[in-house]
């Protein structure tokens, strides 16, 4: 089977109000990410670190707005891994699934909680375009300065 890709929005519901470690991993051999873009709305001054993986996308933030967009590239039927903030938010992050024109599922930390599984099952004949690079420019667009 050929490999396909496929978009992930991410969007917390509100400002967080403390520094947190956030994760959103995929299982081995259930898929790779092939890009990703985070943008951050701190509300202070304090120190943020982002690292990219082929299978794990994490990043410390001071308390902040959240919203990114990932893609991912799989030969496989289903994405799965998990999404996890520690310690626990104060607000809800959610993670949705895109195909072409097709959303697969989304998942949801809810606020309090440390740690939630996804497991999203994809079609490849509703796959996104070669890259996913539009998906990138239009869910995660460089952010203007406010």
């Amino acid at each position: 089977m050929a490999d396909s890709y496929y978009g992930f929005s991410l969007s917390a519901s509100g400002t967080t109000n403390g520094s947190a470690y956030y994760y959103i991993s995929i299982t081995q051999n259930s898929g790779e990410y092939d890009g990703a873009a985070i943008t951050l709305y701190p509300t202070s001054s304090s120190p943020s670190y982002f690292n990219y993986r082929s299978t794990s996308v994490q990043w410390q933030a001071p308390p902040a707005r959240i919203s990114g967009g990932l893609t991912v590239v799989t030969g496989g039927n289903n994405i799965i891994g998990v999404l996890g903030a520690s310690p626990a938010l104060n607000v809800s992050l959610t993670v949705i699934c895109y195909g072409a024109g097709n959303t697969f599922g989304s998942v949801t930390l809810p606020a309090g909680e440390t740690e939630v599984p996804f497991n999203f099952s994809v079609n490849s004949s509703e796959s996104l375009e070669a890259g996913g690079g539009d998906f990138l420019a239009k869910n995660a667009p460089k952010p203007e300065a406010e």
